[in-house]
């Protein structure tokens, strides 16, 4: 399973629909802002080259829109365009009342084929509100506004996190997916051979061999459990987009290893005995030992649901298993 990817994006405004909730799910535990009943929401739709496009072309896609207008879609992965919605932000309407507002983002090849079909253009608007819903455990009204404006406020610069397996097969972004059974969460790109090789070999009490550029230090790290739900979070500090492409980590039931060429070595081995934690504290971190004694008293990480996120401008890397 490979991380998600997170790229900056800078959308351009396409066209703005207006909307508002009509309920709460009960199922909803936490939104960035407050959402209430009858709250007004404006949904911005936007485009960016930088996201995927529909995997099965414009033209497949358009005859899915034609036939299937209203889909049952669960999760953004079931899509058959990929849309990417932000949190919401409160903004206030013409008459100043409070109002909700979410930008989706599409690829930009869709975007003259949005002006010259209706159809179309609604079929993006089903799966924004869907894509919306989804992500905040709300329903919105399909009684829509078109207000005239390219968007309600200015759209910004936002970091998105995409799933490597949305863009098309032979992507520079998904390349190393096309090439590599591994089940690895995040896959070497750019490693040199002595990268791949020390994170094959490293065991929790080893000694780290010094990189090309100096020897790796070892992350800080913390371990919460929320919902039934293990989630590791590790501090990277020296953390830069050019970096992620060269991170390995490798996950286990047992074992979680994240090497980052030239920069950090970090091995959590949940079967090391309790004696030899304090030998191994240059490979688990200064607070390391501590956290691996508390989660080695928890259950064994889920690999097969486990997911992994960059967060850059946070300088982290959260796993949840």
């Amino acid at each position: 399973m490979a991380s998600n990817v997170t790229i900056n994006v800078s959308p351009t405004p396409g066209f703005c629909v207006k909307s508002k909730v009509l309920q709460l799910n009960v199922t909803s535990t936490h939104a960035p802002v407050p959402i209430s009943q009858g709250l007004k929401v404006f949904v911005n739709i936007a485009w960016s080259k930088d996201v995927p496009p529909p995997l099965d072309g414009i033209e497949k896609t358009s005859e899915v829109a034609a036939h299937s207008p209203r889909l049952d879609l669960e999760n953004e992965r079931d899509n058959p365009i990929p849309v990417f919605a932000s949190e919401g932000r409160i903004d206030t309407d013409k008459a100043g009342k409070p109002a909700l507002v979410f930008d989706c983002i599409y690829h930009s090849s869709l975007k003259n084929h949005a002006l010259k079909d209706v159809e179309f253009k609604s079929f993006l608007v089903e799966l924004a509100l869907r894509q919306i819903e989804a992500q905040n455990a709300i329903s919105l009204s399909r009684s829509l506004g078109t207000p005239n404006i390219l968007s309600k406020g200015a759209l910004e610069q936002r970091a998105v996190s995409i799933p490597p397996t949305l863009f098309p097969p032979g992507h520079r972004r998904r390349t190393f997916l096309d090439k590599s059974p591994a089940k690895k969460l995040i896959e070497e790109v750019a490693g040199s051979p002595a990268a791949s090789s020390s994170l094959d070999h490293v065991n929790a009490g080893d000694s780290v061999m010094p990189h090309s550029n100096g020897s790796s230090e070892t992350p800080s790290w913390t371990w919460g459990q929320e919902g039934g739900e293990i989630r590791i979070t590790i501090r990277v500090p020296k953390l830069t987009y050019a970096t992620i492409s060269s991170a390995t980590l490798d996950l286990e039931p047992r074992r979680l290893t994240l090497l980052i060429p030239d920069l950090y070595v970090l091995n959590v081995d949940l079967e090391l005995p309790d004696g030899a934690l304090g030998k191994a504290r240059s490979l688990v971190g200064l607070q390391g030992t501590e956290n691996v004694a508390s989660l080695k008293q928890a259950r064994d990480l889920d690999v097969d649901r486990a997911r992994a996120e960059w967060r850059v401008e946070e300088r982290s890397l959260v796993i949840v298993a």
